[in-house]
């Protein structure tokens, strides 16, 4: 199989980790108050998604309290980490469920499109790219002057 298992498991835990309080509980309101942070149509990717993997999560102690935890503290980069562990296990052990999950994801994904103008020097920098500037400034994720 050619998918990135830790990718999708990183891209899912990044998606459900801010529902997973409203995903655990169950409220319904709650899960299209947290949805519409994320954006048009994630409420319903986020009960589709929880739909399919909630009956995998409860059956294994370890993704069960991983989720549980998650659930407690969204922002934990440690409770993240544990359900993108368990997910990634659960991911490996179904392909059809990775595939399956994979297919949502990317149908969802971001329909991004960029347009940009540049007159004179200077640098145009998109969709999470790193530009050079005309006196060696680069900037990105970590901004920092060249030499």
């Amino acid at each position: 199989m050619g998918m990135d298992l830790k990718l999708l498991a990183d891209t899912l835990t990044a998606f459900l980790a801010p529902a997973m309080p409203y995903l655990v509980s169950g409220g319904e309101g709650l899960i299209q108050e947290a949805g519409k942070k994320l954006g048009e149509g994630a409420p319903e990717l986020l009960k589709t998604l929880w739909g399919k993997l909630r009956p995998k999560v409860e059956e294994k102690p370890a993704a069960a309290e991983a989720a549980q935890d998650l659930a407690k503290s969204p922002e934990d980069a440690d409770s993240q980490a544990a359900l993108r562990v368990q997910l990634r296990k659960i991911l490996e052990a179904d392909s059809s469920l990775a595939s399956e999950i994979a297919k949502l994801l990317e149908a969802a994904g971001p329909k991004t499109t960029y347009k940009a103008e540049l007159h004179g020097p200077g640098a145009i920098a998109q969709g999470g790219s790193v530009a050079a500037g005309a006196g060696g400034t680069a900037a990105g994720r970590d901004v920092r002057k060249g030499r």
